[in-house]
């Protein structure tokens, strides 16, 4: 991947175009989304949040034509405020055919993320990096999620690294995450034995899987 600040320029040259309009943006966006998809990807992730807030307002073509102009690259600080699920909502709410995943639990708003996975059919939960960030707050979120929201819309577990052996180490704290909540379930006899071992591998496997 190019570097966030250089992206129309290796846009420019991978492709060997000039982007000069909003237009010449989305004809080399969508040949590049075409060959994507014909490799087998199936979501889109959006890094946004680094730049600006999540909130994206619905626009013109023309009025989106000329903010394209006035500096499409050119980011705010990286405040914590704009990665807020809520910044989201007239997303979910417009395109219901669409589905979200959540990210790295919509951390520290985990609460406002269970609150969307339990109210909208299009929006799932996805702990990839929580359990890194801070495996007690994964620990509270999941147990949570098991509460409010049904469990085959949660992924319990996604590497978010580059690296085999932090994946590996990654895993190995999801894996005793999950394992405390679930036992915690089963102590306070929410949750039988044979159910919480079917959560587990819904939400380590057979969800993951299916979202893929």
């Amino acid at each position: 991947m190019p570097p966030e600040s250089d992206i129309v320029g290796w846009l420019e040259e991978t492709y060997a175009v000039k982007i000069r309009s909003l237009s010449d943006w989305l004809e080399v966006f969508e040949r590049e989304l075409d060959e994507n998809l014909a490799n087998g990807i199936i979501g889109l992730k959006s890094v946004n949040a680094y730049q600006r807030p999540i909130r994206f307002e619905e626009v013109s073509f023309k009025d989106a034509a000329i903010v394209f102009h006035a500096g499409l690259l050119e980011g705010n600080r990286r405040m914590l405020s704009n990665s807020n699920p809520e910044l989201l909502e007239n997303l979910f709410l417009k395109y219901p055919g669409v589905k979200f995943d959540l990210f790295h639990i919509g951390y520290p708003y985990w609460g406002v993320t269970a609150a969307f996975a339990k109210t909208y059919t299009n929006v799932f939960i996805d702990m990839c990096w929580s359990h890194i960030i801070s495996p007690v707050s994964a620990r509270n979120a999941l147990s949570d999620f098991l509460d409010a929201v049904p469990f085959n819309k949660i992924s319990g577990f996604g590497g978010e690294y580059a690296i085999v052996d932090a994946i590996y180490g990654h895993l190995k704290i999801a894996r005793e995450n999950i394992a405390r909540v679930l036992e915690e379930k089963i102590s306070e006899k929410t949750v039988k034995l044979l159910q919480a071992m079917m959560i587990a591998e819904r939400i380590l496997h057979n969800n993951p899987k299916k979202s893929s």
